[in-house]
């Protein structure tokens, strides 16, 4: 599915509980979007889509997870995974402060296309083993054009 927006990513993430996950696992937390760059004027996400800036103290910080980085029109770009959803999302940006001014996000990736948002999933540290086959599965289905490594996991 190329050029998936943040609505299939939800649609997907909502596909793969109702036909992957036993119903007494405890749910996903809440997706959340956030602006790495909120004081550009170029996004095209609304604002009821998006939870703000990145927060002072991430809320899933030592969570295991899913994330997807989207581009400027909404686009996601790259899923990835992470044990501690703080410390690798972390590894990708870093904010800076110059005095009393904050020059905010610097992505310390190289990226083909730059990213403007990162969508986030919680998944409950009971259930920490799902990350692999949920990201595994929204990048068979999604198609992202800078998940390029390896090959798929799962066939859907």
């Amino acid at each position: 599915m190329a050029n998936s927006n943040i609505s299939d990513f939800k649609e997907k993430l909502i596909s793969y509980c109702e036909k992957f996950r036993h119903p007494s696992l405890t749910k996903f937390g809440d997706t959340k979007i956030y602006d790495l760059f909120p004081r550009s004027k170029n996004g095209c996400l609304v604002s009821d889509e998006i939870h703000e800036a990145w927060p002072s103290k991430f809320p899933y910080a030592d969570s295991p997870g899913v994330y997807a980085f989207l581009n400027d029109r909404g686009i996601v770009e790259y899923i990835g995974k992470a044990n501690n959803l703080g410390k690798r999302l972390c590894s990708y940006t870093k904010y800076e402060k110059k005095g009393n001014t904050d020059s905010g996000c610097k992505l310390s990736s190289d990226w083909k296309v730059v990213p403007r948002y990162i969508a986030v999933v919680s998944v409950p540290k009971d259930s920490w083993f799902e990350i692999l086959s949920l990201e595994g599965y929204l990048i068979e289905i999604l198609n992202p054009p800078q998940n390029t490594q390896g090959t798929p996991i799962l066939t859907v």
